[in-house]
């Protein structure tokens, strides 16, 4: 796909964001209703998206290529993670905000904004090597991500193993990989309402993300210098880590542009979500997840467009 095509596409799902938030300060979707909507985007959507990019013949080739782009999403990861703990250490003082940073700079949105511009630019055979990222993130945000919150009384392992065997997304990687590697043929009719389900999943996640925008006030977070130091690791420093380690693997150029996209996007609202679970101020995690989200209007398309000038 050409890179004017390709920021077409990318300008599309903006446009959708752009709805949904006009939606919310209309008051046509409330955060209730957007509540329920983000249930069925996890739950039904993005499952018979994953489902779906599996549902295919087995290919040795493309196995192979699956395991290595997910061996470069756990090195990215593990790279970031260990940039983040010295770029926002001892000096950040409020420990609080130092977890956050921390946490919204190595993990973003890969679901609800990853997949579905993924999903838009490659298609099926994108979203098959995207998971990969999706994946990683959900084996990492609830063990290394949930206790940057509670170092000193961290969850144990068995509740963590529990709340990764009830996740969708990686139940739906397993029914999915199992469709792969055995060649399953699911009914035609399964199939007609998987790819029903999994068109929803554009249009419907991106405004979700705009009806959580809308709430927020630019005065909330315009002078919040840590939400844009934060947005400039979260959506340019890392992102460029990445970068460089598909630069150097043998990957062909789609599943190289899926798995940068799934680890380039903006800062992941699990950053909320865990500080009220902790019982910490979410208020500059809201403020840092806003910025990094408004700025992947533009931080996006330019690591695409890179990808298309250099590999």
């Amino acid at each position: 796909m050409g890179l004017g095509v390709t920021a077409g596409q990318v300008l599309v799902m903006f446009c959708f964001m752009g709805l949904g938030a006009a939606a919310g300060r209309l008051g046509w979707i409330k955060a209730e209703a957007n509540a329920g909507l983000t249930q069925v985007v996890l739950w039904f959507v993005l499952p018979a998206l994953i489902i779906t990019a599996f549902h295919r013949p087995f290919s040795l080739s493309q196995l192979g290529g699956f395991g290595l782009a997910f061996a470069v999403a756990m090195v990215s990861y593990a790279v970031t993670i260990g940039l983040a703990r010295v770029v926002f250490g001892g000096w950040v003082a409020d420990d609080a905000t130092r977890r956050a940073l921390r946490f919204g700079s190595v993990y973003g949105n890969v679901g609800f904004l990853g997949l579905p511009l993924v999903q838009a630019l490659l298609g099926a055979d994108g979203v098959f090597y995207a998971v990969t990222g999706v994946t990683a993130f959900n084996l990492l945000v609830w063990t290394h991500g949930w206790s940057l919150f509670s170092p000193r009384a961290a969850t144990s392992w068995r509740t963590r193993l529990g709340r990764l065997a009830k996740n969708p997304n990686l139940l739906a990687l397993a029914v999915g990989l199992i469709v792969f590697l055995l060649s399953v043929p699911l009914p035609g009719l399964l199939v007609t309402g998987l790819d029903y389900l999994a068109a929803m999943n554009a249009p419907l996640s991106m405004m979700v993300i705009g009806v959580s925008l809308s709430a927020l006030s630019w005065r909330d977070f315009a002078h919040d210098g840590w939400s844009w130091l934060g947005t400039a690791a979260r959506n340019l420093v890392f992102p460029l880590v990445t970068f460089g380690l598909l630069w150097a693997v043998p990957l062909g150029f789609d599943a190289k542009l899926a798995v940068l996209i799934v680890l380039s996007c903006p800062a992941a609202a699990f950053l909320v979500m865990f500080s009220l679970a902790h019982r910490v101020d979410a208020a500059f995690g809201a403020r840092f997840v806003c910025v990094s989200t408004l700025a992947s209007i533009v931080t996006l398309p330019g690591l695409v467009g890179l990808a298309h000038l250099v590999w």
